[in-house]
């Protein structure tokens, strides 16, 4: 890390590693040293504080510092610790030690997302970085796309996803290798997923399948990708192929999580088709592994699926408990799927007469999505009559 301190103050300088280093020894190690491939000792760290114009212990005890940050770091990724982290991070601000800068998000990043602590901080911190390694000369890194990816995963977890699309999509100009560039195309598939631009998104999907050089998991994501997408679209034969080979690729990389989520999917598909009781079971299979690792989230959208069930059956009463259930373990978060559910809270009023509960629901679903309104009626369910939409519209 001092090699990066002293290419920094040399580059503030203006002058050349040869310049710097003339009469005193090869230009090649001193390219070691700011690439971090050699260690130099106390009289070449004199020599070269005497041309940069500053007293050696602002070297030494950076390094020291530096050294501090790297234990930092190390003990925060083997507890995830955020506190660690954040300390870390700033320690190296406050040392300008751009490179742990970087790794210090990434980690913070990576933490985060475990568990579900994403924040704006994080998000401010991503865009530090980036604008301090934007004044850095020299080409693009490896880190510097780590850390645009993280950027825009970010803005995804953070709900912020026209920023996300934005994003990706500046990611993607830059030609990242194939590995990465899979994982791109799939975030930003996911991103107008969530924006409800489903033909873009399946576009993104498919074109991270034809990448050459992508990992199995970023295929099986790119699967269950196009069969959420061919959904939305009435493709459900296609979507079905595409959810089962997700399944099958999750299941061998022992990816639980992704592999509940893509079940979950098929029995959307299922209750698409009125075929209930395959529905049911696995429904009640994802629901298991969602309370026993506490996902809210999940569990809330699986209740929309299950008053989806009670209202193809008429059972309206019961279908608005489900709903109900939902919005109490979102309290408040995710406005687009409360305000699905409250769709369905205000369709089984409408039908079973109690105009003044249909028109809170409708108020409260209206204010929570929004531009998004119409987008979300028109997908709320593929079995809606053009009739019911037509009394959506109206409302609108």
């Amino acid at each position: 890390m001092i090699g990066q301190k002293i290419k920094q103050l040399r580059l503030e300088m203006g002058i050349s590693q040869e310049k710097l280093i003339h009469g005193l020894f090869d230009r090649t190690y001193l390219s070691q040293i700011e690439r971090g491939l050699k260690v130099p000792p106390r009289e070449t760290l004199e020599k070269l504080a005497e041309r940069l114009g500053i007293p050696v212990h602002e070297l030494t005890e950076y390094s020291e510092t530096t050294e501090r940050i790297s234990t930092m770091l190390s003990s925060a990724r083997e507890t995830k610790n955020l506190a660690t982290i954040r300390e870390a991070w700033e320690t190296a601000l406050k040392v300008q030690s751009i490179e742990q800068m970087g790794e210090c998000v990434l980690a913070w990043a990576s933490i985060a997302a475990e568990q579900d602590a994403t924040s704006v901080d994080l998000l401010d911190a991503i865009n530090h970085v980036l604008m301090l390694m934007s004044n850095t000369a020299g080409p693009e890194s490896s880190l510097v796309l780590q850390i645009l990816m993280i950027r825009a995963n970010t803005y995804y977890y953070l709900g912020m996803f026209d920023q996300a699309v934005w994003a990706y999509r500046s990611l993607e100009i830059r030609h990242p290798p194939d590995e990465l560039l899979g994982r791109v195309k799939v975030s930003l598939g996911s991103s107008l997923m969530a924006l409800m631009r489903y033909e873009e998104a399946l576009q993104q999907f498919s074109e991270a399948l034809i990448v050459v050089d992508i990992t199995d998991l970023t295929r099986a994501r790119a699967h269950q990708g196009v069969g959420g997408c061919s959904r939305y679209l009435r493709l459900w034969e296609q979507a079905i192929q595409h959810l089962e080979k997700a399944c099958v690729l999750f299941a061998g990389l022992e990816e639980e999580y992704r592999y509940v989520l893509t079940r979950h999917s098929l029995g959307i598909l299922l209750l698409d088709k009125f075929e209930f009781d395959k529905a049911r079971t696995i429904f009640a299979e994802v629901q298991t592994f969602y309370i026993a690792h506490e996902m809210s989230l999940h569990l809330a959208e699986l209740y929309e699926e299950m008053a989806r069930i009670e209202f193809y059956k008429k059972n309206y009463q019961r279908g608005n408990t489900w709903c109900n259930r939902g919005l109490k373990l979102l309290d408040g978060l995710n406005g687009p799927l409360a305000g699905r559910l409250f769709l369905w809270k205000c369709w089984s009023f409408y039908i079973t007469g109690k105009t003044a509960l249909a028109e809170d629901a409708w108020q409260a679903a209206r204010s929570l999505l929004n531009a998004q309104l119409k987008m979300t009626i028109d997908t709320l369910d593929p079995n809606m009559t053009e009739e019911t939409k037509k009394m959506f519209h109206d409302m609108i």
